[in-house]
């Protein structure tokens, strides 16, 4: 059993490297669940952990998650790829995971005098380069060339920055 969680790891970290994509997944939902409850589970300690107003930062991010999730599903779909949604919602939820425990790593490690300029550029590096990777994993769920995925990815991540805009005060009192 551990061993068949290190593989999924390590394949969640070559996906984020670039190096496999998410047909290296086992189709599986049982997987998902689990993926799933990873990452529900790393939204809400890195939430907690360092959010002010946890309970609503965990709302705002599920509906960007789930409203990004629908959007590559949809896309999958229009490229008649139906049969890997389940592989994509995978990829993207399990490297999402491994994101999220590098900058809530981050975030943690800003009160202890490291120099937090530097630290916010590491997590907008991790942002930026979450967009690739979902561009990656797009490209190779609807068989085209990795440019069209990074669009894909990339018009998502702009949607979720104007939707985290639109429903967070403490950003939109700050511009």
């Amino acid at each position: 059993m551990i061993r068949y969680v290190l593989i999924v790891y390590r394949t969640f970290l070559q996906i984020a490297l670039l190096r496999k994509g998410p047909e290296s997944i086992p189709h599986s939902q049982v997987l998902l669940i689990v993926v799933t409850a990873i990452w529900l589970t790393v939204e809400f300690v890195g939430t907690f952990a360092v959010n002010a107003k946890p309970l609503r930062s965990i709302l705002i991010d599920m509906l960007l998650v789930a409203v990004s999730l629908c959007i590559y599903i949809l896309v999958a779909a229009l490229f008649r790829r139906r049969e890997r949604i389940l592989r994509l919602l995978v990829a993207v939820l399990g490297t999402s995971a491994i994101f999220g425990v590098l900058i809530f790593t981050c975030l943690l490690l800003m009160p202890y005098g490291l120099v937090s300029d530097g630290i916010n550029w590491i997590i907008v590096i991790i942002a930026l380069w979450s967009v690739a990777v979902e561009g990656h994993i797009m490209a190779k769920v609807i068989e085209q060339p990795w440019s069209v995925g990074f669009l894909v990815a990339f018009a998502v991540f702009v949607l979720q920055l104007q939707l985290s805009w639109a429903l967070n005060p403490i950003i939109n009192s700050a511009t």
